[in-house]
């Protein structure tokens, strides 16, 4: 028995991937649930679904230059990897920035209200140029902490893209595996800091790792697409689905202790998953698309939906009004699941029109990415 990929839809063949980008980000989202006055939760360790954003995108930026790569030559190689993740970066600040700009003003106003301090206010804003230029990850104070990710990732993402683009058979052999496993060596594992040089770094493994998993993926479909029998494929899925599930178990109990297991998990079902050699395949459509869409705003608008409530809840402490934890934690899922369907909206909205003033026939809001 073999899948025919070609039924499928060609408008989203990873909907099991945007699946899990939309659960993964409101576990991100639990393990920054103290902001909200629950703290020990379970979750905390949850910071570790970072992993598998970096290792998605660098998934999807390889396969993004294999659909074109026979027209870029040798000499593009760099004008190419600034374009693309200038292309990326376009894409992100639609969400990003406004996050950011609100994030602040939710700042100075809680400064304003509780100490008046004005000198306190310009220490705020002094920072602010840092956050919205994508540096923060070399800076001590981030007020937007979330957005380490996408900073470390634009940082790093040009290198990968030139070394990839410049050099590509000595990169997909043996730089995009082997400078990552050196560096896991010497760090002694996984290291889930976002702070400085370790965040580049971070950023740089996974990213790398993620470019070698599309070729691990692609070699499994080449290999199984015509001789797996579907007993074989029943394991597979039940192999991936159980890499993802485990995952979620060990941080739901915070076993930080498996970070390294987590991410080894993180791998496996990623190559499987996106093979196409699992029935996970049949997981399509617009509606997981969308969650897939909405992974993005969850991710950035969630601290700034946390530190609201947090500030509610501060204020209520100190009136002595009731203002119970399970009110805060479905508070903080809703508006922050409201929030990014709002701002998906608005920004397609923004793209649609951008596009239609391009003269793109074919442009459609649920269809930009």
């Amino acid at each position: 028995m073999t899948i025919n990929n070609s039924k499928l839809s060609k408008t989203n063949r990873y909907g099991a991937c945007d699946l899990l980008r939309f659960i993964f980000s409101l576990l991100i989202m639990a393990h920054h649930i103290y902001q909200i006055g629950f703290e020990n939760a379970p979750f905390h360790a949850a910071l570790i679904y970072v992993e598998f954003f970096f290792l998605v995108s660098g998934f999807f930026m390889i396969h993004h230059f294999e659909k074109g790569l026979h027209s870029i030559t040798a000499e593009q190689s760099a004008k190419e990897a600034l374009k693309y993740s200038f292309r990326k970066l376009k894409s992100l600040m639609y969400y990003i920035l406004p996050c950011i700009l609100l994030e602040y003003m939710l700042r100075v106003v809680a400064c304003l209200v509780s100490t008046g301090d004005l000198a306190q206010v310009g220490k705020i804003l002094l920072n602010l140029p840092l956050e919205i230029f994508m540096i923060s990850p070399l800076t001590d104070t981030r007020y937007l902490p979330p957005i380490w990710y996408v900073s470390a990732m634009m940082i790093v993402m040009p290198l990968l893209c030139f070394l990839y683009l410049r050099f590509r058979s000595a990169f997909v052999y043996v730089i995009s595996w082997s400078i990552p496993v050196i560096i896991f060596i010497a760090r002694g594992g996984v290291w889930p800091s976002a702070d400085g040089l370790d965040a580049l770094m971070r950023a740089y493994c996974y990213l790398s790792v993620g470019c070698f998993l599309y070729y691990a993926s692609m070699y499994m479909k080449q290999k199984l697409a015509t001789m797996a029998t579907k007993g074989l494929r029943i394991l597979l899925t039940i192999i991936e689905v159980m890499c993802f599930a485990s995952t979620i178990i060990f941080t739901a109990n915070n076993w930080e202790q498996l970070y390294d297991l987590i991410v080894l998990l993180f791998a496996i079902g990623i190559t499987i998953m996106m093979s196409g050699c699992s029935y996970t395949i049949y997981i399509q459509g617009k509606f997981f698309s969308y969650l897939g869409k909405l992974s993005l705003p969850i991710y950035t608008i969630h601290w700034s939906v946390g530190t609201f409530i947090g500030l509610v809840y501060s204020l209520f402490k100190k009136m002595s009004f009731p203002f119970p934890l399970s009110v805060r934690i479905v508070l903080y899922y809703a508006l922050t699941i409201v929030a990014s369907v709002i701002f998906c909206f608005i920004v397609d909205r923004i793209k649609y029109r951008r596009c239609s003033l391009k003269g793109r026939s074919d442009s459609h809001p649920l269809m930009i990415k």
